[in-house]
């Protein structure tokens, strides 16, 4: 038999890759940049020129739970409200450093001296309040950051782990390493010395490293800050779009059907970009439940990796060409809405009867077992009656089936010749 069929696709979300990526706001000199590391791949790009910073300056920056922006850079700390480019704060009565978050909404801030000094920001009345002073020797100090929960400087004499009560207690945990303007929360850094076009992993205490990625462009000289949960997004430099794949309704396919459907409109693709299409089995986790990879927006059934009955998940894909295939490194990568598509088997039916001997003008009843969704339309012939069709609206049915009088005897062929459940259709 030959069958025909339709398919699901359902639309259920849209999907990009962007959100799986660590964001981040950098600096480098005067000049914002939005930064995005995804699976071994970065990329950063400007976004706004900040006013009021001293040239040939490369400072520290943080982001304020509302979105704000701290920049300490030349001694100066300036909070900017972007996209505005000028600073709603400046102060200038202390030469500070660095910035972390502190207790209740306020931010730590390391002022230069002899010895340095530790102070909190309130963001909201601007007062700065001094908490202590850092141990003789804690010289160079330009950085605060967090790594595993705790409170780190670092500077020219090394790493310190810093006593938020009593910062003369901090304590020197590294004096071989000097992440100088380079580090963000959780260990992230931009090259282990300054200006350093790459952007990795450092851990303070022990000082091992680890180089994730070149910058693509490299930020000069920079700060990186992780942007917190709930604050928006820095604006993204990538352009790709892998667009959206439209609504087609309630269907299903059959197992020996090509399964094609509209492909994604709205398409933005860079000149190193590919488009393809995937076929995937958990929405939670897109990259890694890929089953196929379709050039045009077409599936078949793979027995081998798939199952009839399951509810798969298509999507358009998008990002850089990587050998004929979308690069799923590329930080840039774009994965459109998904569409769902469940793979039916084709229905098949046998036939038995009670008594199989019949005699001449009498009748016998004849059961049809179904596999498949019911409804069932069978279509059914015999030398005695024809071609019959009849719907069933369970897995097992019976019809009669009557010889003519005088017949003589021999053998009576019952043979389906048309069958269809409620998704596919055999003819």
């Amino acid at each position: 038999m030959f069958c025909r069929s339709i398919f699901i696709l359902v639309i259920v979300f849209h999907l990009r890759s962007d959100s799986q990526a660590q964001d981040f706001y950098g600096m480098g000199g005067n000049q914002l940049f939005s930064f995005s590391y995804s699976n071994g791949s970065c990329s950063a790009c400007p976004l706004y020129t900040l006013n009021g910073i001293p040239l040939g300056f490369n400072g520290d920056l943080f982001v304020l739970p509302n979105g704000d922006i701290i920049v300490t850079s030349g001694g100066l700390l300036l909070v900017y409200s972007l996209p505005n480019p000028d600073p709603i704060v400046n102060l200038s009565g202390l030469f500070i450093t660095g910035t972390a978050a502190g207790p209740g909404g306020l931010v730590y801030v390391i002022a230069q001296g002899v010895p340095y000094a530790l102070y909190t920001y309130d963001p909201g009345s601007n007062d700065i309040i001094l908490v202590g002073n850092f141990p003789n020797g804690a010289n160079s100090l330009q950085d605060l950051f967090y790594f595993n929960g705790q409170l780190y400087a670092s500077g020219g004499s090394g790493v310190y782990l810093v006593n938020t009560a009593d910062p003369s207690a901090s304590i020197l945990q590294n004096s071989s390493v000097n992440p100088d303007h380079a580090v963000a929360d959780e260990g992230f850094y931009i090259g282990l010395d300054f200006g350093s076009p790459v952007f990795g992993q450092i851990n303070p205490v022990t000082g091992n490293s680890t180089i994730l990625c070149n910058l693509t462009p490299p930020i000069p000289g920079s700060s990186l800050q992780q942007v917190p949960a709930g604050v928006p997004q820095p604006p993204s430099c990538c352009t790709t779009e892998a667009g959206t794949l439209p609504g087609g309704g309630s269907f299903n396919v059959c197992i020996n059907t090509l399964l094609s459907f509209p492909p994604a409109t709205g398409v933005m693709l860079d000149n190193n970009d590919l488009l393809q299409y995937i076929l995937f089995s958990n929405p939670a986790d897109t990259l890694g439940s890929i089953l196929a990879t379709s050039n045009t927006p077409s599936f078949t059934f793979n027995p081998a990796t798939m199952q009839t009955g399951v509810t798969y998940y298509i999507a358009a894909i998008a990002g850089n060409n990587a050998g004929g295939n979308v690069d799923l490194n590329d930080p840039c990568l774009d994965i459109s809405n998904a569409i769902q598509v469940t793979w039916r088997p084709l229905p098949a039916v046998t036939f038995s009867a009670a008594n199989p001997n019949v005699c001449a003008g009498a009748c016998t009843t004849v059961t049809a077992n179904f596999t498949g969704t019911a409804p069932f339309s069978l279509t059914y012939t015999n030398p005695v009656s024809g071609a019959v069709t009849q719907t069933f609206s369970g897995n097992t049915g019976t019809f009669q089936l009557c010889t003519a009088a005088g017949a003589p005897p021999g053998s009576l062929v019952v043979q389906a010749t048309a069958l269809s459940d409620a998704w596919c259709v055999c003819e």
